[in-house]
């Protein structure tokens, strides 16, 4: 994990993922394990049932010159034999597939195809948000958390387009006689036509016939108010949309604000979506080391797959007050319902071993306190004697 760099890829891609309905993780062995992070519109499955992908195709695209190469690589069940094939294909237009050419045009060190032997889980992990698919119910496949709010991001988008205008066009102007306007050539009648400049903040024109020649300053009322309350109102139907509480989401920074005790404490919509979605991406997780651990195997770094317990530790931090749990686990071992060695585990996320060391430490310093505290106590007593 820690030669690919999966912390910082994973949660890129795990962005990804939720933007675009998924995302594939892709072991492989060169050397030892590497691992490929593929976005979800670079894969296509073959072979599914309605909760499991078994076989797919990887598309990678590039360009050389003015030729753009297409490589297909598909991962399919022979039986019980694993077969990866890999196919290149040559096309003069971005998008398009093209004719197939022989790999060695663009990869001459690939072989057309691999046969493992020993698998029985797909060298692929699919990973997607916990939402039903509601555009396609039978797909394996799953959906971005925006996918049913397309139509409110367009609306903030207009809305928020409405608030920029305001400022522009209610820009403070200097009114003038309409002979101090801006003209241009009409190329059809040859007449010079007048024009108003949105972008001119120092002149607007009086009517023609307007007897009116004094110079007036003139400045719009801008509706700031009410922008940003149609603004605060479609963020609110955002949150709901994307699994988010109430006023999770605000333009001008008034949502609500509550701890993380509070979120967690009150059954949040938020915390419940997080925890939604950790049940997937510790599914997923699983079963990318599982995969990892049949090609340890497969290539003799393993004698055989080790009877383990895989448990995902996620990170709460954020969505937790960690004041509030120290008061927790500390509350837990005063009243005796818990050893400090596991309190310690969990309030700082340590390993036993590392805990027993924290708790050996405490212990000794305690112990190095108290003669201490006995021989201030002696001092104190034997000047009270004296005087």
């Amino acid at each position: 994990m820690e030669q690919n760099r999966f912390e910082k890829r994973f949660q890129n891609y795990l962005e990804y993922g939720f933007a675009m309905g998924g995302f594939v993780m892709k072991p492989y062995y060169d050397d030892g394990i590497k691992i490929a992070f593929v976005r979800a519109d670079c894969f296509l499955p073959t072979q599914s049932t309605n909760d499991e992908i078994q076989a797919g195709v990887f598309i990678n695209e590039t360009r050389k010159g003015d030729k753009f190469y297409t490589l297909l690589e598909w991962h399919n069940w022979d039986g019980t034999d694993y077969v990866i094939t890999n196919e290149l294909y040559e096309s003069k237009t971005k998008g398009s597939l093209g004719s197939k050419v022989p790999l060695s045009d663009l990869y001459p060190d690939l072989e057309e195809t691999v046969t493992i032997q020993g698998l029985t889980h797909p060298l692929f992990v699919y990973v997607k948000p916990n939402l039903a698919n509601n555009f396609e119910p039978d797909s394996p496949l799953g959906i971005s958390i925006y996918a049913n709010a397309i139509d409110t991001l367009k609306s903030l988008d207009i809305a928020f387009d409405s608030f920029q205008r305001e400022f522009v066009l209610g820009k403070r102007r200097i009114m003038v006689p309409h002979t101090a306007i801006r003209t241009v050539v009409d190329p059809e009648t040859g007449q010079m036509q007048r024009y108003f400049d949105i972008n001119d903040e120092a002149y607007i024109s009086y009517a023609e016939n307007d007897t009116q020649k004094m110079i007036q300053e003139m400045a719009a009322e801008l509706r700031i108010e009410e922008h940003i309350s149609a603004i605060n109102a479609l963020l609110n139907i955002l949150a709901a949309q994307t699994g988010f509480s109430s006023g999770t989401f605000a333009f001008t920074g008034g949502a609500s604000v509550q701890t993380a005790t509070q979120v967690i404490s009150e059954n949040s919509k938020t915390f419940r979506t997080k925890n939604s979605h950790e049940i997937m991406i510790e599914a997923g997780i699983k079963e990318l080391i599982e995969a990892i651990l049949q090609l340890l195997v497969i290539y003799q770094e393993l004698p055989a797959i080790p009877d383990i317990d895989v448990t995902i530790d996620f990170d709460d931090s954020i969505a937790e007050d960690r004041q509030a749990n120290a008061n927790y686990y500390s509350g837990l071992v005063s009243m005796g319902l818990m050893p400090k060695l596991k309190a310690i585990m969990r309030i700082f996320d340590l390993p036993e071993e590392e805990a027993r060391e924290w708790l050996a430490q405490i212990q000794q310093e305690n112990g190095q306190q108290v003669p201490q505290m006995m021989e201030s106590f002696l001092n104190t007593a034997e000047t009270d004697e004296v005087g």
